[in-house]
């Protein structure tokens, strides 16, 4: 991997190790897009794009061919494509023309200074390099440096050209309860536009992230991707012109954006994954896997997740620390790791109407404190975690009563109630330094090895500008940090209604994703589909991923194997009330504990490979492939099978051809079979699964 600046050429070229990026600096000093793609080997590879930069830039009546492909769009003339930065410096005179002006390089990081002549603005553009091949990160700083304050009315993290092509682009859209079902849409002449304006997190409505390609498979064609590092309102602009070429804009929303700059200010933008694999939606998810296992997650994988069991589904708002006491004993005797007291343990919070925001335990059902229930687990060798909403507050709560002013206000009044809460407004400094302190007593009180962050309401006003939606999320950030950094130990769960924050912004920060508030194992087939083409399956959690049958979801009842198996697919939680298990049922859920806990370091150190998808049958086929290639682990699932849909041959991929490969009950086959000819399977009927398991001799 490297970072080169060629002086003759006036080149950049960002080599990182499967790909080539480049950009040049033109005559005018402008600096243009010059391509982005599998890797180049000659230096002279490019020479005949850079003459291009060297022609006239002279416009003939109403010519709309394409100029330059700008390597970060400002205010060019005859450019009609949306800009990534636009500073407003009076009613009648915004907009900047940038020109190159200097850089900074080392190996890993370029840095480069781009200003407009006659305005005082800044702009400096960062690549930065990881150890996985094949991703870039972009983003921006802008800096006045004048003497005159002026207001961004917008501001991206990045452009990025593509040449003409018959693109297609892939996303995941959802809803709560039905997360991550993928969409693919033709690109024609226009602007196509993913977005999200719910203020307090991004991917309920649309993931930000995007993959544009032409016909690519899941394992064959070119793919661009790219995946904004950003938990709130957002925009990527996908523009195609007459030529069929694209320019894809992506950051932080720009609707009622009014950030303003006073002398000396500067403010950096949400960083943007970029990756370009040739090897189709298979090879794009390997490469993010790789990204999140050797650079952004924070918990390694010598640390399992354990596995959890939650006091929501047997008592909800009825926890006790007599019921609790009980559950903690009925978990760890079928192998649970971790007791989780969810909602309902602060005082008076006898319903979701009354008691949130206040942080205390309720004296009368908890009369010995949190830390009685804490010392339980730790005894019995398990460990304990708790529930908070800490974004959030009843009007029927000690905190409203004493700090009425912290909610989030719109034109002067409180924003609208929803779930009968309102939002703490994060942009309030007095808000930040109280939920900083209110975590600190919790962590330390409670003696906590587990915190999960929930967030279950979105801003509900359009009139809510654009700069508090922006600061809202960035103060939402210095938190999760400061977590990170005092209690390094804890694992922090990332909530949000379901898998509202399942985003790349906030993976530096939690070890677990709450993937969906649906458990159901149906209805996961298809979202943990679609959470694992982008995240690693150790981060798919929530609170009972084998869940209650019948389900609380839809009421579907289904076999306690089919649960299992579907629970083991991500971070094995229990959502199933013991206290009404048969003595056998209890047995059995040991044993699928146990088995879990035997595969659980190979499933979560695994690429997920997709060899048959839910969304083009009635099957989900995972291959979990451990990244050493030494072990295989196979889950098919299938529903609603009528004869003989289920029975199947499944080559494998991704295997040693000449090695042998074995199975729990002694069959030896070598890669090669495995691939090319492949195993037999038969489910039938409704809920059915199976697993196979092999090891590389």
């Amino acid at each position: 991997m490297s970072i080169r600046f060629d002086q003759n050429r006036r080149l950049f070229r960002i080599d990182t190790g499967s790909t080539t990026y480049a950009f040049a600096v033109s005559e005018q000093n402008r600096l243009c897009h010059v391509y982005y793609g599998q890797t180049l080997c000659g230096e002279g590879d490019l020479d005949s794009d850079l003459q291009q930069l060297t022609h006239s830039e002279n416009r003939r009546g109403v010519d709309d061919d394409p100029l330059q492909m700008w390597e970060y769009a400002s205010s060019e003339p005859f450019d009609f494509l949306t800009p990534a930065v636009l500073p407003v410096f009076s009613a009648t005179h915004c907009g900047v023309s940038l020109r190159y002006t200097e850089h900074q390089l080392s190996d890993h990081q370029l840095d480069i200074v781009l200003r407009d002549p006659e305005q005082s603005v800044e702009v400096v553009l960062h690549y930065r390099l990881f150890h996985t091949p094949g991703i870039i990160a972009r983003s921006a700083t802008v800096k006045n440096i004048g003497e005159t304050p002026f207001h961004l009315h917008a501001f991206f993290s990045a452009s990025l050209s593509l040449p003409s092509d018959n693109w297609k682009a892939s996303y995941y859209t959802g809803r709560w309860g039905a997360e991550y079902s993928l969409v693919h849409s033709s690109l024609s002449q226009g602007c196509f536009t993913l977005s999200n304006r719910r203020g307090t997190c991004a991917s309920h409505q649309c993931v930000p992230f995007v993959a544009l390609g032409n016909n690519a498979t899941e394992e064959y064609g070119d793919l661009f991707f790219l995946a904004l590092a950003w938990s709130g309102d957002y925009q990527i602009h996908l523009e195609s012109d007459a030529s069929g070429s694209v320019r894809i804009t992506a950051g932080i929303s720009s609707e009622d954006l009014d950030l303003s700059f006073s002398p000396g200010d500067s403010l950096t933008s949400p960083e943007v994954f970029i990756g370009f694999t040739p090897n189709g939606f298979g090879g794009m998810s390997r490469l993010l896997y790789d990204l999140e296992y050797d650079d952004l997650c924070i918990r390694k994988d010598s640390e399992p997740i354990p596995v959890i069991v939650n006091s929501w589904y047997p008592y909800e708002f009825s926890v006790t620390q007599e019921n609790c006491i009980e559950m903690i004993h009925k978990a760890h005797s079928v192998g649970a790791e971790l007791f989780v007291l969810d909602d309902g343990w602060m005082k008076g919070r006898s319903n979701d109407h009354t008691g949130l925001g206040d942080w205390w335990p309720d004296p009368e059902r908890f009369p010995d404190g949190l830390g009685f229930l804490s010392d339980a687990c730790h005894a019995c060798g398990m460990q304990f975690g708790l529930w908070v909403e800490p974004e959030m507050v009843n009007e029927d709560s000690d905190l409203y009563r004493s700090h009425p002013d912290w909610v989030l206000h719109v034109n002067g009044k409180k924003d609208a109630v929803m779930r009968s809460q309102f939002l703490l407004d994060l942009t309030n400094e007095n808000v930040v330094a109280w939920s900083i302190a209110t975590l600190n007593r919790l962590l330390s009180s409670c003696r906590l090895d587990y915190l999960k962050w929930d967030m279950n309401r979105y801003m509900s006003s359009p009139a809510i500008r654009g700069n508090v939606r922006f600061y809202y999320i960035q103060n939402l950030y210095r938190i999760w940090s400061w977590l990170k950094t005092a209690f390094p130990n804890v694992l922090l769960e990332n909530c949000a209604s379901g898998g509202g924050r399942a985003d790349f912004g906030m993976l530096p920060y939690s070890g677990r994703i709450n993937r969906s508030d649906n458990a159901d194992p149906v209805d996961v087939m298809k979202i943990h589909e679609g959470f694992t083409a982008l995240f690693i399956p150790r981060l798919a959690g929530g609170a009972g991923n084998i869940c209650p049958s019948p389900s609380s979801i839809n009421g579907r009842s289904l076999p306690l194997a089919f649960r299992a198996l579907s629970g083991m697919t991500g971070s094995m939680s229990i959502g199933i009330n013991l206290n009404h298990c048969s003595p056998s049922e209890l047995e059995e859920i040991r044993k699928y504990i146990a088995r879990f806990k035997e595969l659980r370091n190979d499933l979560h150190n695994s690429y997920v490979l997709r060899l048959r998808s839910v969304n083009e049958s009635k099957l989900s086929i995972l291959e979990y492939l451990q990244r050493d290639g030494s072990m295989v682990i196979l889950f098919v699932f299938g529903h609603g099978l009528r004869l003989h849909e289920g029975e199947c041959n499944i080559r494998l991929r991704g295997l040693a051809e000449k090695a042998i490969y074995t199975n729990e009950s002694g069959l030896c086959m070598s890669g090669s079979a495995l691939m090319h000819h492949g195993i037999r399977v038969g489910l039938q009927g409704d809920a059915d699964a199976c697993i196979h398991v092999f090891h590389k001799m």
